[in-house]
């Protein structure tokens, strides 16, 4: 049997996330203004993300510093539903 459990996904959380994975990689200085969320705000959800797992943060030669999923944010965004829920199988 199949147990389905849905996990309410904070709508800041799931834009970086949907960003990120939309564009591959994201310059982290510049997102703040691509997602109109404050550069406080995002740095909250970014370490949050980090510590989950879910993304990974490279530093750059250039400039500044670059979002990826990880694997495991991968996975998890093929879960997300367009209501910013994410179904769970387990």
């Amino acid at each position: 049997m199949t147990i389905q459990s849905v996990i309410d996904l904070p709508k800041d959380y799931e834009a970086v996330l949907r960003r990120v994975r939309d564009n591959g990689e994201e310059d982290l200085a510049s997102l703040p203004g691509k997602i109109d969320i404050n550069h406080s705000r995002l740095s909250h959800i970014i370490k949050s993300l980090k510590k989950k797992g879910l993304i990974v943060v490279s530093p750059s030669t250039y400039d500044g510093a670059w979002v990826r999923l990880s694997t495991k944010g991968r996975k998890l965004m093929n879960y997300v539903n367009p209501d910013g829920k994410l179904r769970q199988y387990a």
